[in-house]
């Protein structure tokens, strides 16, 4: 089945999603992310179905939002925001660690904020090693809204996620492979079969086996995903209202640098 922005095909016992926007950098939009979410479901309810991959088109995996769609949504109120694209968001990614079948991210290109977020919601990585990882929400005075910041400090510690959340730096895979962020970086054109290899040494396990173990290991942790997010969230609002969120966006929008208020000039929500 082929649709506007997600492209879904079935290989062997293995569901392939691949974000298919690449004029865009396969940015994350309200209806992109719904079209990864109803292919999800239809990845999960098929029994013929072991494992789904998560793939981009073009020279993306994700550049993380649509910030010019999110700038408009923000023009309209923090609710549409809300409403149209965060709380959205969050539920995806929530389907990728609650979906019981294995999901294995297959980053093939740039990789940044929101999809650094979302591979972070995946059970494995599998990186070509010329792709571009990291976090830029600081870049434009936003945060990250989707649990990226729980994910980077139980996947690499709480020191390389600040480092990686202050910075906004751009990483290779092999230097998130030694920080324990990736679990193995292939030749870019070998991506896509040593992926699909792993997929099939998956689809022979224990469907139900595996479906425990993902359960086993993301309930570990002092605070839940679901927990995170939901403080996450809370945060995201009231920064939306302080003014750096603004001065960030317009900022990408008129192709210039930021510049931000002092932290004593924040304005908090009324």
């Amino acid at each position: 089945m082929t649709v506007e922005l997600v492209t879904v095909e079935t290989r062997g016992h293995t569901t392939w999603i691949t974000l298919n926007d690449p004029d865009n950098l396969n940015a994350l939009t309200p209806e992109l992310i719904g079209e990864v979410a109803a292919a999800i479901v239809q990845g999960e309810t098929d029994p013929d179905i072991r494992v789904l991959v998560l793939t981009g088109s073009g020279r993306a995996f994700c550049a993380g939002a649509n910030l010019k769609r999110v700038t408009a949504l923000l023009e309209q109120g923090i609710d549409a925001v809300v409403g149209e694209f965060l709380h959205p968001l969050k539920l995806l990614a929530r389907q990728l660690r609650e979906c019981p079948k294995p999901v294995i991210a297959a980053v093939n290109g740039i990789c940044m904020a929101g999809g650094l977020e979302t591979i972070l919601c995946c059970d494995l990585v599998v990186a070509a090693d010329d792709a571009i990882m990291g976090d830029q929400h600081s870049v434009y005075g936003l945060l990250p809204a989707i649990g990226g910041a729980q994910g980077l400090n139980r996947n690499v510690g709480a020191m390389r996620a600040k480092e990686m959340l202050f910075t906004g730096a751009r990483f290779t895979p092999h230097e998130l492979l030694a920080w324990g962020l990736v679990n193995k970086v292939v030749p870019k054109a070998e991506l896509n079969c040593a992926v699909q290899a792993l997929a099939d040494m998956l689809s022979e396990r224990s469907p139900a086996g595996l479906a425990r173990m993902k359960q086993m290991v993301n309930d570990q942790g002092e605070m839940s995903w679901d927990a995170a997010t939901r403080y996450d969230l809370s945060l995201v609002v009231g920064h939306l209202f302080g003014g750096d969120a603004d001065r960030g966006l317009n900022a990408f929008v008129e192709k210039r640098a930021p510049v931000f208020q002092a932290l004593n000039e924040y304005r908090k929500p009324q």
